[in-house]
């Protein structure tokens, strides 16, 4: 039970722009990203994947479902993505693809998120900075 009050920490931490100070000493327990970094889109990874690993697949997508009912949409919708993005159900190619048809400033964020290439990891981190670069000379 406890793991799921931890996650309900998680999921409010990365979707909500609003906090006060229960929120933040509630985050503050098990994170030590500071409050503003999550509403800048910060994301802490680790304490993602102990969480994800801890409740397993099945239960993460009942919890997953259920997240956005504890946001508004868009950081519902942020959350969702690095989720989708670290859990593996979202693939560079589809990041690259958003970030280039919509311009979204959240798909550009999570290119760091995204696993390398375990082929050519040098290569794929060259080719996601001359992305980046060419996305803030094109902003």
């Amino acid at each position: 039970m406890l793991i799921f009050f931890v996650l309900e920490w998680l999921l409010h931490a990365h979707t909500n722009s609003y906090h006060n100070a229960e929120t933040e000493t509630e985050i503050g327990r098990y994170s030590t990203i500071d409050l503003k970094a999550f509403q800048d889109g910060a994301v802490d990874y680790d304490w993602f994947q102990n969480s994800f690993k801890t409740l397993g697949k099945k239960r993460w997508k009942v919890l997953y479902d259920a997240a956005k009912y504890i946001s508004d949409g868009t950081g519902h919708n942020r959350a969702k993505l690095y989720a989708d993005v670290m859990t593996g159900a979202t693939k560079i190619r589809e990041v690259s693809k958003r970030k280039k048809e919509k311009r979204n400033k959240d798909y550009v964020r999570v290119y760091g998120l995204v696993p390398l290439s375990k082929k050519t990891p040098d290569k794929d981190v060259l080719n996601r900075y001359n992305e980046l670069l060419k996305f803030k000379k094109e902003d």
